[in-house]
């Protein structure tokens, strides 16, 4: 099918139509190459703040509240002004999965299309606008001009000096959690029920009073599908776990004493703590490769904000009042 015959296409025209009518109707648009300059106006209608609150509301199970839909908001205008700009210095053009993506699109609307020269494809969905409003198109110009933005010259890179610095102000934060290794006997409050409170008290003053090795205490216990020693354990790792009120409990404890019974979510435990290790501060060498990430990334955070900032004033933003929820 030529060039011609396939603008006849009634499916084409009723393609162009529906562009055409969503560019009216006042969502965050995207600026024609043949229009002029670009709109220094970026709007969200109600539609769309609902359409963010829908979004949040399917991934968490709840609506925004207020901060979140603004922060929500907030960065809808920032990726509509990465898009504009992204568009103004051509980072669309000449780019394989843009291409890819809009050749197929010719090739799903138009009949017998698969035939036809791929650069010859291109240039008509580019000509029909197809890249216009496409989210595929719109993600990857996006993220190319994020990494754009945020690459750092060589001038920029962390030098020695600032990681010694960053190491001697993080200190505390670098320093390793405490930790503990443990053996635990467990019973099961599905298997014992109400008896497993009273069970646990019996069994903890057995095994004092017969001095039971903590090996040989497991076995008197229930199985645990976690394991009944545990080495090295953080107090986050045990929270994870077991629940924060058993990882304080455990945390507390003196070594080498069975503890009272210590609830979880699984049932009772009766605690052996063998082993208290304190929080160590690492060396240098071994943070360093984190801390440089750490720098290089706040400094690319640095160079987009910056590209934001002057983006935004270019631009009036209009934002509508966002509604109640909708079902």
């Amino acid at each position: 099918m030529d060039g011609p015959s396939i603008l006849r296409s009634p499916l084409i025209h009723f393609l162009v139509l529906g562009a055409l009518v969503f560019a009216l109707a006042g969502r965050l648009g995207s600026p024609r190459r043949d229009a002029g300059p670009t709109p220094a106006r970026v709007s969200l209608d109600a539609e769309r703040v609902d359409e963010l609150r829908g979004d949040f509301k399917r991934q968490l199970g709840r609506p925004p509240d207020g901060p979140e839909l603004a922060r929500l908001i907030a960065q809808a205008i920032d990726e509509e002004l990465l898009y504009r700009e992204a568009l103004a210095r051509g980072l669309d053009e000449h780019d394989g999965g843009i291409e890819t993506r809009l050749v197929q699109k010719m090739m799903f609307l138009g009949h017998g299309a698969s035939n036809e020269d791929p650069a010859r494809l291109l240039e008509q969905a580019r000509a029909l606008g197809l890249e216009r409003d496409d989210l595929v198109v719109r993600r990857i110009v996006v993220e190319k001009l994020r990494l754009l933005a945020a690459t750092l010259a060589p001038t920029e890179i962390p030098t020695e000096e600032e990681l010694v610095r960053a190491f001697e102000a993080q200190r505390e934060s670098l320093r390793q959690p405490e930790r503990r290794s443990l053996v635990h006997v467990f019973l099961s409050r599905d298997r014992r029920g109400e008896r497993a409170q009273s069970e646990a008290e019996r069994l903890r003053r057995r095994i004092e009073r017969e001095q039971i090795e903590p090996a040989a205490a497991i076995r008197l216990g229930d199985a645990f599908p976690l394991g009944h020693a545990l080495d090295r354990r953080s107090p986050a790792d045990l929270e994870r776990s077991f629940g924060s009120d058993f990882a304080a409990s455990v945390f507390a404890l003196e070594p080498e004493h069975w503890s009272l019974p210590i609830a979880s979510a699984y049932g009772l435990h009766l605690v052996w703590l063998e082993q208290s290790f304190p929080g160590e501060l690492p060396d240098f060498e071994e943070v360093r490769l984190r801390l440089r990430r750490e720098l290089e990334q706040q400094a690319r955070d640095r160079k987009l904000e910056a590209l934001l900032a002057e983006l935004r004033t270019r631009y009036e933003v209009a934002v509508a009042e966002p509604g109640e929820e909708r079902e």
